[in-house]
Parts: C-alpha cells; structure tokens; sequence
C-alpha cells in the first residue's frame, strides 16, 4: 500500500502500478507479513511501544488486521507488553517532578495510553510499581 501511494503521489498509471506490483510480489522484492513483522519487532524492541500504537502505525501504511492480528499474538505476549511498559513506566516516573501522587498517576497512566499499551497492561504495571 505505501509502495503504491507513493508511486501514485509521482504520477504512475493505475494500471502501471498495478502491473509493477504483481511483478515485484512474484519475483518476492516485496512482502507484506515479513515487512509486518519487522515492524513489529523494531517498534516493541527499539520504541517499547504497545500493541495499539503499533497496529495504528500499520494501519497507516496499509496494512489489514487480519494480517496484524496473528502476527502480533506471537511476537508480543502479554508478558513482554507488561515488562516493556513497566520500563516505560518506571523512566517516566523518574522524569516526573514532585507533585501530588494523583497527578503523577493521571500523567503515567496518560503516558502508557499514548504509547499504545491497552487498560488491562496498564492496571497490571501501576499494581506491580506503585506497591
């Protein structure tokens, strides 16, 4: 999908693009799940960044869930999400200024939102760091 905007954007002919896409899928230049899982691992390896924003990242380049979905069940369990937002967790809070404990909560919580990490992950590492 991005291959093929980006040749639209330059001008190419539908059916070129069409035609240059059938090509490069026989000849395996180009491969949506090996591209799909390699994303994966650099975002949940290099960025620590939850399933959802993962998933919203490939949605934006073109990629279907129902090509998402499995891969992501095997490459980041549930155990690994808790331990890369735990990290995430515990470097944000260091950076937090002393306010009151409500507001440092609200800002953590707010933070492991926005990288993408669902409620029940997010429950699960407040309950383990903040005892």
């Amino acid at each position: 999908e991005e291959l093929k905007r980006k040749l639209l954007a330059k001008g190419f002919e539908k059916t070129i693009i069409e035609q240059t896409l059938i090509y490069l899928n026989q000849k395996k230049y180009i491969d949506d799940t090996a591209f799909i899982k390699l994303f994966i691992r650099e975002q949940i390896n290099l960025k620590k960044n939850g399933p959802l924003l993962i998933k919203k990242k490939l949605f934006e380049k073109g990629a279907i869930s129902n090509v998402i979905d499995p891969i992501m069940l095997d490459k980041y369990p549930e155990e690994l999400q808790i331990e890369n937002a735990s990290k995430l967790f515990k470097n944000k809070r260091k950076s937090i200024r002393k306010t009151d404990e409500k507001k440092i909560k609200d800002k953590l919580f707010r933070f492991l939102q926005q990288k993408g990490f669902p409620w029940p992950i997010i429950e699960k590492v407040f309950l383990e760091n903040l005892n």
